[in-house]
Order: C-alpha cells, then structure tokens, then sequence
C-alpha cells in the first residue's frame, strides 16, 4: 500500500508534467501559472531565510532556487510569449482567408 507521502509526491510529479506539457503545446494560461508558482516558491525560499531557516546552499535549497528562478527568466522572455500566443485568436479551423 502506497504511503500518503507517496501518493502525495506523485501527484506532485503528474501535476508538474501535466504543466509542462501544456506549456510546451503552448497554453498561456499554462506559462504564467508555471511563472507564478516559481515566483511563489522563490519568495517561500527568501522568506525561510530571512526567519532563520536554512541557508541556501548546495546541500539544500541552491538547485531548486535556481531552477525556479531560469524558468521565471526562460517563460517571461518575449519569445516565449509569442510561441505561447501564435495559435490564440485563429479558431479551431485554422486561419480564414478574408474575401477580396
């Protein structure tokens, strides 16, 4: 029988893929929700500092912290934005060629 930390870790697991395939097929509403959830970790992070929690370090908190905040500057570029708003306003059939 799976554990609660098990199951609650896995879901976990499906919901971060589950994001990360919506933004890789280009959801906006997928970006900024991956945007703000690492805004939220970050700020979770800074906060546990400044209580006297753990440093940030390598043994700790460094490679999440770090991934959280590339991934805040790789989806807020204007790049992104554009690959995640080409397909919005086209319909579901595609563009329509206007008559004249």
């Amino acid at each position: 029988m799976l554990s609660l930390a098990t199951a609650v870790l896995a879901g976990f697991v499906a919901a971060e893929l589950s994001l990360a395939v919506l933004v890789f097929r280009g959801r906006n509403w997928a970006r900024v929700l991956a945007m703000a959830l690492s805004g939220l970790a970050v700020i979770g992070q800074a906060a546990a500092v400044v209580e006297g929690g753990p440093r940030i370090s390598l043994a700790t908190n460094l490679t999440g912290l770090s991934l959280d905040v590339l991934l805040i500057l790789a989806l807020s570029s204007e790049r992104a934005r554009v690959y995640a708003k080409r397909g919005q306003g086209l319909g579901r059939s595609g563009p329509t060629r206007e008559a004249g």
